[in-house]
């Protein structure tokens, strides 16, 4: 398998990890003669067919066919990509990775980072719990119904109000300031060059870590009056806000055990409810919902609970969450609360055993929508009933497979007493609204590749080290083109062999002559090449975010139009301040392409 670690190193952690051992913190393993054996965790079975060979280092299910070492283990249980797995394991086995390819300085850089927010989240920490001036983030805590054991368990930490307390602990530990304000914890003042100040002051401090602990970054509670309750990390090297969610670490093994998600919003919603005994949640960090929520997501359940605060805002993210999660095939249910704001406050009033009876009766979203559709139609005239249809249509559109679809505009048309094939006709005709959940379709074969697919392709294949990054930041089915697919398949298969993918192997296993012919162009063009293909790689990457950007912007231009013109103000501002916000990504991704 081509990664840029050596031979040595990947036989290193393979020695130094007991399959055994790693199995079993998973799966209960019971003795069997020299092996071990016990239920399969990628299938469901009554009767233990799930062996592991104890000498000789592989495990074997006779039912499903699952099969290999300690990487291939890991990665199939957590979903992880080789180098993912790599690396969690050297973690594990306390083994030093050794980089042969070019990704070694990148790789440094990010455990720097990572050592940098470890090292913050001690000093957060022990201010709160032990120093006299941690009494108000002690006094919030317990206010909110929360131990100081409880807190102290999850990693909470209060930010002093001071503006260089964390710049000043950190610098004395060897860190330098350049790397601090990549961080995202240190801030440069404006307009200096020299001056830079702590993000966070006086704020209770949630650790947002991956979903094997490592901390990227933090969300912050204001203690004080500042009128931003909450404010985040910035986006950096290692924390992308898009690709994490809050808790994910602590509840992967429950989200398994009972088999769903249970996902809020905000970082108490998530913190009350796993310290009562609920441990299968997890939090959006405040932000919208992403396709890339949803593929983490899939690597423990394709079922989740959506539970949002009850104001305005909090259904129109709830609402905004289940169409991409229905978009990309999840089983999405609704749970609803009475008395009370949100999933925290519930907790804490009604008790653990309410808050999971209102998850268990939780309907499926397309009820749940069309009930309220429903009760929000009024009296049952043709003018009504066409609006409360119309209301559904969002949702429908985003169900992938074509019979679920079909079946769920037959439930719509009886629920809201429409006939069918009228709103299969609504349905057809309306446009899409949002960002798509895939590109447009593909063109036909006999089109050319597209331009920039081609400039990334290109980078890939003369320099494969780059498709480690690409592969941990995009989706290959991003790639529009035939032709871009099938070569990106080539080179993803390749990726799993013991070497970077030679240009023969991939020659070989393509299929299209008119493919083979580009490859074999660009590496023998590849020596007049006048830039520099990291930088191109990069460029393009940035590009394809612009796009997906543009599109967006050009949709709810039409959107604001529309509301505009009916004079629906209420929608119009959440419209024109999703716009402002794409303006701003817009700028910052082109801001970055400059540097």
């Amino acid at each position: 398998m081509m990664t840029p670690f050596d031979d040595k190193t990947r036989e290193e952690i393979r020695a130094r990890i007991d399959l055994v051992d790693l199995v079993g913190q998973y799966v209960r393993l019971r003795r069997a003669g020299q092996n071990h054996k016990g239920l399969c965790p990628f299938h469901k079975e009554k009767t233990p067919s799930f062996h592991v060979h104890a000498q000789r280092q592989f495990y074997r299910c006779f039912g499903c066919g699952a099969s290999g070492d300690v990487f291939s283990f890991l990665m199939e249980y957590e979903g992880l990509s080789f180098p993912e797995a790599l690396r969690t394991l050297a973690e594990r086995a306390g083994v030093e990775l050794r980089t042969t390819g070019r990704q070694g300085p990148t790789r440094n850089a990010k455990d720097r980072l990572r050592a940098i927010h470890a090292a913050a989240a001690a000093l957060y920490s022990q201010f709160l719990f032990q120093e006299p001036d941690g009494e108000v983030g002690r006094r919030y805590l317990l206010h909110r119904g929360l131990s100081l054991e409880q807190a102290q368990e999850l990693g909470l930490g209060l930010a002093p109000e001071r503006w260089d307390f964390l710049k000043k602990a950190l610098e004395s530990q060897g860190f330098e300031p350049a790397e601090l304000e990549q961080s995202g914890l240190i801030k440069r003042a404006s307009g200096s060059e020299s001056h830079r100040y702590d993000r966070f002051r006086n704020r209770l401090l949630f650790p947002i870590t991956d979903p094997f602990g490592a901390i990227l970054g933090f969300g912050g509670r204001a203690l004080g009056d500042d009128p931003a309750k909450y404010i985040n990390s910035p986006e950096s090297p290692i924390y992308h806000k898009g690709r994490q969610l809050f808790g994910l670490h602590l509840a992967k093994e429950a989200i398994r055990e009972t088999g769903f998600l249970l996902l809020v919003e905000g970082y108490f919603d998530q913190v009350l409810p796993y310290c009562h005994g609920i441990r299968n949640v997890a939090a959006s960090l405040g932000t919208s919902l992403t396709q890339g929520h949803a593929r983490l997501i899939r690597r423990y359940t394709d079922r989740v609970v959506l539970c949002f605060d009850r104001d305005e805002a909090g259904q129109k993210s709830q609402q905004r969450a289940a169409e991409i999660m229905i978009g990309e095939g999840f089983d999405v249910r609704i749970a609803t609360l009475d008395r009370h704001k949100d999933p925290a406050d519930y907790v804490v009033a009604e008790g653990k055993k309410a808050l999971e009876a209102r998850i268990a009766a939780a309907p499926e979203a397309l009820l749940f929508y069309g009930n309220q559709a429903l009760s929000e139609m009024g009296p049952p005239t043709p003018r009504n009933r066409a609006r409360a249809v119309a209301k559904m249509l969002p949702l429908i559109q985003k169900i992938p497979d074509p019979v679920e679809r079909s079946s769920s505009v037959a439930f719509v048309a009886e629920h809201l007493a429409a006939e069918t094939r009228h709103v299969q006709e609504l349905l057809e005709r309306k446009e899409p609204t949002g960002r798509p959940r895939r590109l447009p379709d593909q063109p036909p074969p006999s089109s050319p590749m597209g331009e920039l697919e081609k400039r990334l392709l290109r980078a890939i294949v003369l320099q494969p080290e780059l498709l480690v990054e690409y592969l941990e930041q995009r989706d290959p089915a991003e790639l529009r083109h035939p032709q871009s697919q099938e070569l990106m398949g080539v080179l993803s298969s390749l990726y799993s062999d013991e070497h970077p993918p030679r240009i023969p192997e991939i020659l070989e296993r393509l299929g299209s002559e008119a493919l083979k012919s580009q490859v074999s162009q660009w590496v023998f063009e590849a020596e007049s090449l006048q830039y520099n293909l990291v930088a191109e790689f990069r460029g393009c990457l940035h590009l394809m975010n612009l796009q997906g950007i543009e599109q967006e912007l050009e949709t709810l231009r039409r959107q604001i139009q529309k509301a505009y013109q009916i004079g629906n103000l209420q929608e119009l501002r959440e419209l024109q301040k999703r716009f402002l916000f794409l303006l701003q990504e817009q700028q910052e991704e082109r801001m970055e392409m400059a540097d």
